[in-house]
C-alpha cells in the first residue's frame, strides 16, 4: 500500500476524520480548515448537542427533552430488572422516551446501562454483543444499522404502558 496520509480534526463541535491520499491534505488542508471554521461557527456548542453525540456529559441519566421524566436507573426500577438484557431495554427505554432518540448505538446504550448503579455489573459490558443479539432475534430490538439499536414497535408500545404512571 502506498503512502498514506491520517489526519483527525476537531473545531468546536464539528470533528473530521481523513485516511487517504496524501495529495488532498498538501492541496486542499487550508481550504478544510477555513470550511470548518465557517461551519463552527454557524453550529451548535458541544453541550448542545443530543445524545446521538456519544461522548454525552449527561451523567444524571434524568429526561430532558422527551415526556418520560426517569433515569435508567428509575426506569429499571419500575421493570424490575434482573438481567443484562433488561437493562439494554431500560437503557433504550430511556434513551427513546426520556431523550427522544430514534435509535442508539452500542457506546450509548452501555453509557445508559452504565448510569443505572443499582442494576449495572461490570461484566454486561462483557456479554454487551451477546445481548443486544439475543434481544434482535426476540424481536424486542431492531438494528437500524452497522451499531444503531431502537426498540421494536411492540416492546415501545409495552414499555409505554408499563411506565404510563410512573413519572
Amino acid at each position: 500500500m502506498a503512502d498514506q496520509a491520517k489526519i483527525k480534526l476537531k473545531v468546536g463541535s464539528i470533528e473530521l476524520e481523513y485516511e487517504g491520499d496524501p495529495a488532498f491534505l498538501k492541496e486542499g488542508l487550508e481550504s478544510l480548515l477555513i470550511t470548518m471554521t465557517d461551519l463552527a461557527k454557524v453550529a451548535p456548542p458541544e453541550e448542545n448537542i443530543s445524545v446521538d453525540d456519544e461522548d454525552s456529559s449527561d451523567q444524571s441519566g434524568a429526561g430532558n427533552s422527551g415526556g418520560l421524566q426517569l433515569s435508567t436507573n428509575s426506569i429499571a426500577a419500575h421493570l424490575d430488572v434482573k438481567s443484562g438484557p433488561e437493562l439494554v431495554i431500560s437503557a433504550l427505554a430511556h434513551l427513546q422516551l426520556a431523550k427522544s432518540v430514534s435509535g442508539a448505538s452500542r457506546k450509548q446504550m452501555l453509557f445508559e446501562m452504565q448510569s443505572a448503579t443499582s442494576y449495572y455489573d461490570k461484566n454486561m459490558s462483557k456479554n454487551l454483543t451477546s445481548a443486544i443479539s439475543s434481544l434482535v432475534k426476540a424481536k424486542k430490538v431492531n438494528q437500524l444499522g452497522a451499531d444503531k439499536y431502537a426498540l421494536s414497535a411492540s416492546e415501545l408500545k409495552n414499555l409505554e404502558a408499563k411506565l404510563a404512571n410512573a413519572g
